[in-house]
């Protein structure tokens, strides 16, 4: 972690603070600050942090321009000043107040990840992460996620580390949010089930069973309904298939524990887009298209869906069943009751795959250099970690 003037810059998290309070900026500004504070020993040329940020896109001079003078706003500096970023004329920038560079205490039981990007057919730029180790697990994105700070928020941290216990866990940031592009013409239903495509398609998964938190299970729903081939077992907490889950982001975003997510993950004119298309969804018809064995895993009591909506769902797959959980959150807290319940009960459903004799994917990846080999006709995918090349 880099500290200068009042402000922490987090690559770890992809966070800026600034006096202790989160500081929102958008994905290629975060590139562009890190770039010149990591760098700060020398001049960084226009061209130098045209590729590193934008690689081999066609981005003008004046878009640097730009992301520079958000980047300078964002810790408290001006092109006037230039008491942080100091403009070399016709050559490029300079990062010029003293930094110190240290490890984040807090961050050191980070649960360790591998941060990846995509980019799909209409050029949005997808995050991907994996997570652990042994047979690939996918979750379906939902709303309100960030790569780069879930491993430690105290909402995501036990639901990463129990889905990863056993499994090489795939997540992504769905687009609009977090690490993937926030700046998108198109946010709905389809968009998001051709994003969970070309995750799959990146990294070359053939068959894997499926997860869908919240809103993320009508994506999940969608996915195996129209690739049989790929998914084994579906699985699906505090889910419905229809308009309901407009409501869920809507209370979900007002939850006390969650008053950091909005601000942290997404800007406001992205969740007003995504409530809208939340409306819209309808998956009654796609989920009596699901082939594959579905566990459905709902709390009683449930404030923000309530468990009818989960009924609902479970009663349109053919091969379902509905496991009621003790409780009344959405989505289990780690001290809860229900929350042992529902990972026992969805390792056990996953297992009996495996004594079955039906074994998902092997997280192979490991011993693959990067994705350059993606498949796909979604997928452009770079062989870039965390901090490396980002895009819009």
């Amino acid at each position: 972690m880099f500290t200068f003037a009042d402000c922490e810059l987090d690559p770890d998290r992809y966070e800026l603070r600034r006096g202790g309070d989160v500081v929102h900026v958008e994905p290629q500004v975060f590139a562009v600050l890190l770039l010149l504070v990591r760098r700060h020993d020398r001049v960084v040329r226009q061209a130098e942090m045209l590729d590193s940020v934008w690689g081999t896109r066609c981005v003008s001079v004046s878009t640097l321009t730009s992301r520079v003078k958000a980047a300078r706003r964002a810790i408290g500096d001006d092109g006037t000043g230039q008491r942080m970023i100091r403009t070399v004329r016709g050559v490029g920038y300079r990062f010029v107040a003293p930094i110190h560079e240290h490890a984040d205490r807090e961050a050191t039981g980070s649960l360790p990840q591998d941060i990846r990007f995509c980019r799909g057919h209409d050029g949005v730029r997808i995050a991907l992460a994996r997570l652990g180790t042994g047979p690939v697990l996918v979750k379906a994105a939902n709303w309100m996620t960030h790569l780069g700070f879930d491993v430690d928020s105290p909402f995501w941290r036990h639901w990463l580390a129990g889905l990863s216990t056993g499994h090489t866990l795939v997540r992504y940031d769905a687009r609009g949010c977090g690490l993937s592009s926030w700046e998108v013409e198109h946010l709905g239903f389809e968009e998001w089930v051709r994003d969970l495509e070309l995750v799959a398609d990146a990294l070359d998964l053939r068959r894997f069973p499926l997860v869908g938190l919240s809103h993320g299970g009508a994506v999940a729903v969608g996915y195996a309904a129209r690739h049989p081939e790929r998914v084994s077992h579906l699985v699906l907490v505090g889910a419905c298939a229809r308009g309901a889950t407009a409501a869920a982001a809507t209370a979900v975003q007002r939850w006390p524990p969650l008053d950091e997510l909005p601000r942290r993950t997404t800007s406001p004119r992205n969740t007003l887009l995504y409530r809208r298309a939340l409306a819209a969804v309808d998956v009654r018809r796609a989920a009596a298209e699901v082939g594959c064995p579905t566990l459905v895993l709902h709390s009683r009591g449930d404030r923000v869906v309530p468990l009818e909506c989960g009924a609902e769902l479970a009663a349109s797959i053919p091969d379902s069943r509905l496991v009621p959980l003790p409780g009344s959150s959405h989505l289990p807290r780690e001290d809860e009751a229900a929350w042992p319940v529902l990972l026992s009960t969805l390792r056990a459903f996953l297992d009996d795959d495996a004594r079955a004799g039906r074994h998902p994917q092997p997280a192979s990846l490991a011993r693959r250099r990067g994705l350059s080999s993606a498949r796909g006709p979604h997928a452009r995918v770079w062989d870039r970690r965390a901090g490396g090349r980002h895009g819009t």
